[in-house]
């Protein structure tokens, strides 16, 4: 199971789990992540429960779990 558009801080990884420095650890349970977005360095195990999840961000400098509103 992948994510689709996920951008992490400068760079954008299609398809694929980002393990940069800007995102660690991003992850996609559900069958449809889009526009998944972190905007801090300090984002860690965003993940996705509902079938589809969309605009999922990161505000803060220190992120939990966040979880998309189901659509």
């Amino acid at each position: 199971m992948q994510c689709y558009a996920m951008l992490c801080g400068a760079m954008q990884c299609d398809g694929m789990l980002c393990d940069a420095m800007l995102c660690d650890a991003m992850r996609c349970y559900a069958k449809r992540c889009d526009a998944i977005i972190c905007y801090s360095m300090l984002c860690y195990s965003m993940l996705c429960y509902s079938m589809r999840c969309y605009a999922m961000r990161c505000y803060a400098m220190q992120c939990d779990v966040m979880q998309c509103y189901a659509m």
